[in-house]
């Protein structure tokens, strides 16, 4: 007999005067050995409340062999159910520790990709910068050389320029003593004997005209053997 607490019902009562013909409930046990532990508490607590009360008490009948059977196989059930959450315990840290070292290795990973772009973008920066330096060195030194160049070609040309201007008054100034060249021969004439036009057809032997070192200067030359034959040049003024 076992005390299955208070609270009886009116087949209890019933069952009082004669608590010889109540029989011990019995609740079979299960075939299977694998019952889990609950089950096998559940069927406990089953039986409790399907057993019958004794008169006047809180106590019930139930089949003890049955119930120290179900007690025996919780017990045996223990270790095993124990080895199950120990081993659900292990894997459930092996797990969690395997999560964490994935986490880590994708930590790690995120933090060498975020350096790899931070040094990519550095680099790219850097890169940027230098070629911008080059590109404002080459047009400084573009405009520099085209300033120097615009100088040189602008100085040549106001030197040719110059000479042009000279050459051109020597070659107006030459023009003009050209066209001075007769009266110079009227004027030459009485000094070195020139023999003046006479009917026969003759020229008298006056001095002729040539360029003075194949320039434009023009100098009048007296005929050999003439008075002005070793006389200078006329006109051998250098004009540059």
């Amino acid at each position: 007999m076992t005390d299955a607490g208070d609270g009886g019902s009116m087949d209890h009562q019933e069952m009082a005067a004669n608590p010889e013909e109540a029989p011990p409930v019995s609740i079979p046990l299960p075939a299977s050995a694998e019952e889990d532990v609950e089950a096998k508490l559940g069927r406990i607590e089953e039986m409790l409340h399907l057993a019958r009360t004794m008169p006047l008490s809180s106590s019930v009948l139930v089949a003890r062999e049955d119930l120290l059977a179900l007690i025996a196989d919780i017990k045996e059930s223990l270790p095993k159910e124990l080895r199950q959450a120990r081993w659900m315990l292990r894997e459930k840290d092996e797990f969690i520790a395997k999560a964490r070292r994935e986490a880590d290795l994708i930590l790690e990973d995120a933090h060498a990709e975020a350096a790899r772009m931070v040094s990519e973008t550095e680099v790219a920066r850097d890169a940027e910068w230098k070629a911008n330096l080059i590109v404002e060195e080459a047009e400084n030194r573009a405009r520099n050389l085209r300033a120097e160049t615009d100088g040189y070609i602008d100085s040549k040309l106001a030197s040719f320029e110059s000479i042009l201007r000279r050459t051109l008054e020597a070659i107006v100034a030459g023009r003009e003593r050209l066209r001075a060249v007769p009266d110079l021969e009227q004027e030459y004439a009485p000094q070195t004997g020139w023999p003046q036009a006479t009917g026969s057809g003759e020229q008298p032997a006056i001095g002729h005209l040539t360029a003075v070192d194949g320039g434009p200067d023009v100098a009048v030359i007296p005929a050999e053997g003439s008075a002005q034959s070793q006389a200078e040049p006329v006109f051998d003024q250098d004009l540059f």
